[in-house]
């Protein structure tokens, strides 16, 4: 997770504009694919993860299942969370 932050931008005018950072679970690469996967569906993200807990064959596709296997953490990145 990446620590929150202000930082300050300068601008072309010399101008400093002061931004939060927030924090962040997913590196961008991984943010992006989570975020195609879920659009994928047309259900809100509640309905996609009970569906995912009761394993509901008949809503996920095989393909479905491997993109979700790709964006997965793997087990050192579960240690880290």
């Amino acid at each position: 997770m990446k620590p929150t932050n202000n930082t300050s931008i300068t601008t072309k005018n010399g101008e400093s504009i002061n931004r939060k950072m927030t924090p962040s679970l997913l590196d961008s690469k991984r943010s992006l694919a989570v975020n195609i996967f879920l659009k994928q569906f047309k259900f809100p993200i509640t309905e996609i993860v009970d569906r995912i807990h009761r394993c509901d064959g008949s809503f996920f596709t095989t393909e479905h299942l491997h993109c979700l296997q790709k964006i997965l953490p793997d087990p050192d990145e579960v240690l880290y969370i």
